[in-house]
Parts: C-alpha cells; structure tokens; sequence
C-alpha cells in the first residue's frame, strides 16, 4: 500500500512539475506577445516602423494587404451574402 501512495505522489508531482513549466512557458509568451517581432518595440504588428517590410491588416503577416492569402475568400463570403 505504502508503495503505490509512493507512486501516485511521484506521478502526480511529474505531472504538476510538467503543468509548472508549461505555464512558465505561456506566461514567457504571453508576456513577449507585446513587442513587435521584428523591431522588438512595443506596437501592434500593422504599426510597424520598419517600412521597408508590408505587413497585412488582415492577418498581420508579413505580405502586403493586397497580397492576402484570405482575400479572395473573404470577397467570396461577402458577394455570396449580398446574392441572397
């Protein structure tokens, strides 16, 4: 008996460590989730002031907003929805 007590507190504490470091991990993100990765300042990724770079106000990657990947589904969604 004494036995499996052992076990399930060594696995319970293995999966509490592994919740830990996984939060950790969020938390790292989340708080690095403020800075613009390409000039790491503090703006939205559509504001950068890195020029030379477009970057897409509809899905905030790096591509102009004409060049979105989403573009055209978006005006097929919104062309289907005045038809009806």
């Amino acid at each position: 008996m004494e036995d499996l007590k052992s076990e399930m507190r060594q696995t319970i504490d293995m999966q509490l460590d592994a919740f830990r470091i996984q939060q950790k991990k969020e938390e790292a993100k989340k708080a690095l989730a403020i800075f613009c990765p390409r000039c790491t300042r503090k703006h939205p990724r559509n504001e950068c002031p890195l020029h030379s770079i477009g970057v897409c106000f509809i899905c905030e990657e790096d591509h102009p907003t004409n060049q979105c990947p989403t573009l055209p589904r978006l005006k097929a969604m919104y062309q289907g929805a005045e038809g009806h």
